[in-house]
Parts: C-alpha cells; structure tokens; sequence
C-alpha cells in the first residue's frame, strides 16, 4: 500500500495531505515530537517520538521505496531519496538530484533548506503555494501507481 509519511515540524498543511490521502484510500503517518491534533480517521496515524533525530529514524525505518514523504528538512531528504523514496517539500518543491547535492555541501543540518534554495521551515502556505503543493502530490501518486503493482486500490 503506498503511505503519506509526513514530517510534522516542517509541514504546515497537512489538512490538504489528509483530503487528498482520503481520496485516494492512503495511510497519513503523522511524524512528530510532540501530539498534534489529526482528524479521527483510522488512515491518519499519529506517532510522537522523543525528538527530532528519532522521528527522522522513525521515518526512515518504515517508509518503503514507494511511498511518499513530505518534509522540508533537507537532511531527512537526502536519507530518503538515497532509499529511492519521492520526497515532496510542503511548498510543492520535489526533491530531485540538484537539491540533494546542495544540501550536502552545506555546512550544517540548521542550513540545509537555505542553503538548497529552500523556504523556511514548517512556514504557512499562501493560496498558490497550496495548489501547487496538491497538484504536485497527486502526480506523485498517480506516478507511483502507474509504475507499482504495490498499491490495493
């Protein structure tokens, strides 16, 4: 089945995550170090973790190659993509190549998102920033879908 893993100290909108994850019948992880209000839904799975390092290994752990993560931290980006996992930034940007060899140079994990280009983290998305954001998160799921015999629906 593919997942929606979503990094919820860098994702402000994550009420768009849930609408689209119910449309298409996905899980939502809700990854975060501290509780965060998520609608009741059994699809929508909450997990709170001590810090941000274990919410990062948590993620890590249990995302497949198929699923998708949604993050603006350039670190847990690059551990992810090396998986072959489609990372989606909560301001619609993927992940791709470019970024993760900017986010390795940089000299820091507080300077990664500057430094790749990136918005600040967990920032309110403007009207746009959300459409593109949807737009860009059903043609990862409509990619992964035509291309993987993983999924149930």
């Amino acid at each position: 089945m593919l997942d929606i893993y979503i990094d919820a100290e860098f994702c402000a909108i994550q009420n768009e995550v849930y609408g689209i994850a119910r449309r298409f019948g996905l899980t939502v992880h809700v990854v975060s170090v501290r509780p965060v209000e998520v609608p009741r839904d059994e699809r929508i799975r909450l997990v709170v973790l001590p810090d941000a390092a274990a919410a990062d290994q948590w993620i890590v752990e249990h995302i497949r190659p198929d699923d998708i993560a949604v993050t603006l931290s350039g670190e847990l980006a690059a551990r992810l993509m090396e998986k072959g996992v489609r990372v989606l930034g909560s301001n619609g940007e993927i992940f791709g190549a470019e970024c993760r060899a900017k986010i390795r140079a940089a000299a820091g994990p507080e300077r990664d998102e500057a430094e790749a280009g990136l918005p600040a983290e967990g920032r309110p998305s403007a009207g746009s920033e959300v459409f593109y954001f949807t737009s860009q998160l059903i043609r990862i799921i409509q990619a992964i879908r035509a291309t993987s015999n993983r999924f149930d629906s």
